[in-house]
């Protein structure tokens, strides 16, 4: 069965204290495709790659639960690769069991109240306490049974699939790098002083 499709989208902040334009991610599907995504975030137990296929959208990664940490927590990084002689972007996805959770129940919670409506949606954003920061967006629209048809007219490609510097990037000197663990990623995350920190540690 075909996966969801993730969509690289942007949105504003625009406050009389604060400014800042952050990647907005739409997801859009059939709630046949939203029910199996969320049984793939609840069963995986090594990470996953989802490229895009002909619908286009972003790539996904899908990291295994971990394990050490101090706290509970989800983490929705996005990164430029190069892989299947194109390129994308990435959407990387990983947490706790708990932060799983998090979106397995808000992709669940829409198939529940499905009424073919895309306005309907559920948002993960810096609101929600599990998302490490920084971070991109999640914009999970309400579910369509005959997704693929409207697909184009949902969303078209636009000017935010990829990054507006593209012209300068030759692709064989952009190898697509794995990511091993938590500790390769961006950002805080709060793992425990472990055997994947000090093999990192050993690597720098």
């Amino acid at each position: 069965m075909k996966m969801p499709v993730f969509i690289r989208r942007s949105m504003t902040f625009d406050m009389p204290n604060y400014y800042a334009t952050n990647t907005d991610v739409w997801v859009f599907g059939s709630p046949a495709q939203y029910s199996e995504f969320a049984r793939l975030l609840t069963s995986h137990r090594d990470t996953i790659r989802i490229p895009a296929d002909e619908r286009g959208g972003m790539d996904i990664l899908i990291l295994a639960m971990a394990q050490q940490v101090t706290r509970d927590f989800v983490v929705m990084h996005e990164r430029l690769v190069h892989q299947n002689g194109r390129f994308n972007m990435e959407l990387i996805v990983g947490g706790t069991n708990v932060g799983f959770k998090l979106l397995t129940n808000a992709f669940r919670k829409l198939v529940r109240r499905h009424a073919g409506d895309p306005d309907d949606h559920i948002h993960i954003d810096s609101t929600d306490d599990l998302l490490i920061q920084p971070s991109v967006f999640l914009n999970i629209r309400g579910p369509i049974d005959d997704i693929e048809t409207r697909l184009a007219d949902l969303a078209p490609p636009g000017p935010d699939d990829l990054l507006p510097d593209m012209g300068w990037r030759d692709p064989e000197l952009w190898p697509y790098e794995p990511v091993v663990g938590y500790s390769d990623l961006y950002g805080r995350i709060p793992l425990a002083k472990n055997s994947e920190q000090i093999a990192a540690a050993d690597r720098h």
